[in-house]
């Protein structure tokens, strides 16, 4: 069992590794994963990865916070501006949480949030053009997050190297990652 959890992480890394090398590339989470969180798997089991003793994440709901706690070793904070990731949905997130987000620092860009939201679907709803390191020409990519998110998410990231991730995740285990790097247009 616990050569398996390793294994199951070993590629999970991996694929995040990819996904963080391919803006807009989707891949699906296809392992099962220990969950007790209304999050899918495949957000639970990202956070079984980058998680440990060491990461303080911000998440609202408690019970779900002491599960990822004791799954992790990561410690929950209360600050949103002191978490190295904030876990949320694309219903609970506003833009003033955005704002929230630490962006880092030029001296320090690596002290920045990642952001890990759970949305209704990769693949359908808006439509936005992906641009950057990591993509040819441009990626295009359906998301049901909102472009106000997006935007704001833009305004973010103009002060390269500072900025944030954002790790999405649908329910049907789809996951996609937007680095700071990529520059995203709201196509419609």
């Amino acid at each position: 069992m616990i050569s398996d959890t390793i294994l199951a992480t070993q590629q999970m890394y991996r694929m995040l590794l990819d996904l963080s090398s391919h803006p807009g590339k989707i891949e699906t989470f296809r392992d099962e994963t220990i969950n007790e969180t209304s999050y899918s798997d495949a957000l639970i089991a990202t956070t079984n990865t980058l998680f440990d003793n060491e990461i303080a994440f911000y998440l609202e709901n408690d019970q779900e916070s002491k599960v990822i706690s004791a799954i992790t070793g990561a410690h929950r904070t209360n600050i949103i501006a002191e978490s190295d990731f904030v876990i949320t949905t694309e219903t609970l997130l506003s833009t003033a949480q955005l704002l929230q987000l630490n962006k880092g620092t030029l001296l320090s860009p690596e002290k920045s949030s990642t952001l890990m939201i759970e949305i209704e679907s990769i693949g359908s709803g808006y439509l936005y053009r992906l641009t950057g390191p990591g993509i040819k020409h441009h990626t295009d990519l359906q998301l049901s997050i909102s472009p106000e998110i997006i935007e704001q998410r833009t305004q973010m990231c103009e002060e390269f190297p500072m900025g944030v991730d954002f790790i999405i995740c649908d329910k049907d285990n789809h996951i996609v990652f937007i680095p700071r790097t990529t520059n995203v247009e709201v196509l419609k």
